[in-house]
């Protein structure tokens, strides 16, 4: 790659770090995403920096917004789904998983909004394809602003795509990640 284009990456490098703290939650959804981009696209910039791109993810998994959350779970999915620098991710994975299993838990109102849910058939057998597990889905068209999950329970959200990051996770490393 070019000397220009190397200089002209690491910059947009720090000028995407400065606005991941802009106060908007849609800004810093923008920002990882562009990270996740650039990991595709030049792997070798973020490589130059991917100790500081991990702890940046890593505060992004805190977030309060499931758009963040979303974005940084991603991006460890795509980094993961590379198959370079495993090395440096292993290092990380010490604060990833706790980070990726608070993200995929449950909160006390969607158990409750389940329990009810359920409560209504129960007397019904379950089919084969109600049981069937569901694998791995890109975003769909139906989430809303917050990452939220629809009335049909489809949606992409930051609780599933963390699933699917710590799916991502065992695979590549194994059961020693």
């Amino acid at each position: 790659m070019p000397n220009g284009l190397m200089q002209a990456l690491d910059n947009n490098l720090a000028l995407l770090a400065n606005l991941g703290k802009h106060e908007d939650a849609n800004v810093r959804q923008k920002v990882l995403q562009s990270f996740t981009l650039m990991l595709y696209s030049c792997f070798e910039i973020v490589w130059n920096s991917v100790n500081g791109i991990f702890l940046f993810m890593l505060q992004a998994l805190q977030d309060p917004s499931n758009l963040v959350v979303l974005e940084a779970a991603e991006f460890f999915i795509a980094y993961s789904d590379l198959q370079q620098g495993l090395e440096a991710m292993a290092e990380v994975l010490p604060q990833l998983i706790p980070l990726l299993l608070k993200n995929m838990a449950y909160s006390r109102e969607e158990i409750g909004e389940l329990m009810l849910e359920g409560s209504e058939n129960d007397h019904i057998p379950d089919r084969p394809e109600d049981v069937a597990p569901l694998f791995r889905k890109k975003r769909g068209s139906d989430e809303d602003d917050e990452g939220q999950i629809s009335s049909t329970g489809d949606s992409w959200t930051a609780r599933k795509c963390c699933a699917a990051c710590m799916d991502s996770i065992s695979v590549t490393f194994g059961p020693d990640a």
